[in-house]
């Protein structure tokens, strides 16, 4: 079977989050690319993409990741 992989457009998509956050994230470890293409571009899975949708339902309730680390 075949993973799918993501690209940060599709995750902005998808969750509602921004490439901004999605960044920021990395940044932290607190998301990191599943993979790395060879030109830099980061490739996140489905366990990525459903873990930045918990972390975006909780940041709109007030339990926002990024106010911890400014």
């Amino acid at each position: 079977m075949k993973t799918q992989f993501f690209t940060v457009k599709d995750i902005v998509r998808i969750t509602g989050i921004t490439a901004r956050t999605l960044h920021f994230y990395d940044k932290i470890n607190l998301l990191r690319p599943t993979r790395l293409s060879d030109n830099g571009y980061r490739a996140y899975s489905f366990t990525i993409k459903t873990t930045t949708i918990r972390y975006n339902y909780y940041c709109v309730r007030g339990l926002c990741i990024r106010k911890r680390y400014i």
